[in-house]
């Protein structure tokens, strides 16, 4: 369905696999959609991850950075999508039941009558955020992780990402000390590799109450293995949704009063009768990762489109 005029306007605010997968099929149901973004291009964290991947069906060996390339041409190509990328924003509001607002900091306001969250996942936070320096997370050591070579490493984390990333840096000829202060929650096809790779796998003790920056390394101690030094340190406790979008529409008076919860997710099953609706790994609805975002996309845009076709949205 393409019909010749807009049957309504939604903005989604994300310009990932999930949010951009949601402006197009909205776009392509007729539905004016206005893709915004703080990143410079759409998909940039795909493209910055730069992955050989064989998970996304139909793409085999392709990287993720080409797959970021030819998600953002579609995007590009679709009329009706409008994407506003390198912007902040600013704020967040509720105007009415059927009317939303962001303001930019470039001093822009977009209206819409439906509001998307599409603002995936972020690193969780830990005990040792709020230093000058910090560990590698996720997203930073998946970055640079091609580049490490005859380093000891140190993987705090017992989770996939943790024990993947453990046999990827092993493989590359790197010491790597795995430490999980429970026991693996990773498949066992993953950890039942990592004796075979020399991953010193440290599982079901206490975490280090110091991991402090030096010149050159970093300083860990508190643990019961004293003092030690490694090259390369990085917290993989899992992801959370990230609700910096969400914080600000919850700072708008008629949200507040509310009383809407602070996690997005916990209040899924209330968003869409206020015509504001959830797409992609935000949601936490299935397994994060590009085809479930993808296919969550499609189905938050078939909730939009009865939520603007109804008499009264």
């Amino acid at each position: 369905m393409n019909p010749a005029a807009p049957i309504g306007s939604a903005i989604v605010i994300g310009a990932g696999p999930g949010g951009c997968s949601c402006a197009v099929w909205l776009a392509q149901q007729g539905v004016a959609a206005t893709l915004v973004d703080r990143a410079p291009r759409p998909l940039s964290l795909l493209e910055r991850l730069d992955l050989q991947q064989d998970w996304v069906l139909g793409f085999p060996g392709t990287s993720t950075a080409e797959l970021a390339q030819r998600f953002a041409a579609h995007v590009r190509a679709t009329a009706r999508v409008d994407l506003r990328c390198g912007a902040p924003i600013e704020r967040v509001e509720q105007l009415s039941r059927a009317r939303k607002a962001l303001r930019l900091a470039d001093g822009t306001t977009i209206a819409g009558s439906a509001l998307v969250v599409a603002t995936g996942l972020r690193p969780r936070a830990h005990p040792w955020s709020g230093a000058a320096r910090q560990p590698l997370d996720a997203i930073a050591l998946t970055t640079a992780r091609s580049a490490l070579r005859g380093r000891r490493v140190l993987l705090l984390g017992g989770g996939d990402n943790a024990v993947e990333n453990a046999l990827y840096l092993a493989q590359r000829g790197n010491e790597v000390v795995l430490w999980s202060r429970g026991p693996l929650r990773a498949q066992r096809f993953l950890a039942g590799r990592l004796s075979a790779a020399g991953v010193a796998a440290r599982v079901g003790v206490p975490m280090p109450q110091a991991i402090e920056a030096r010149e050159r390394g970093w300083r860990v101690a508190g643990g019961p293995f004293g003092e030690e030094r490694f090259d390369e340190v990085a917290v993989l406790f899992g992801f959370e949704p990230d609700a910096s979008a969400w914080d600000m529409l919850r700072a708008d008076a008629a949200w507040r009063a509310a009383g809407w919860p602070d996690v997005p997710v916990a209040a899924a099953d209330r968003l869409a009768p206020e015509g504001v609706f959830l797409a992609g790994d935000v949601s936490q609805r299935q397994h994060p990762c590009i085809q479930t975002a993808l296919a969550d996309g499609v189905a938050t845009s078939r909730q939009v489109l009865r939520w603007l076709s109804a008499p009264n949205p």
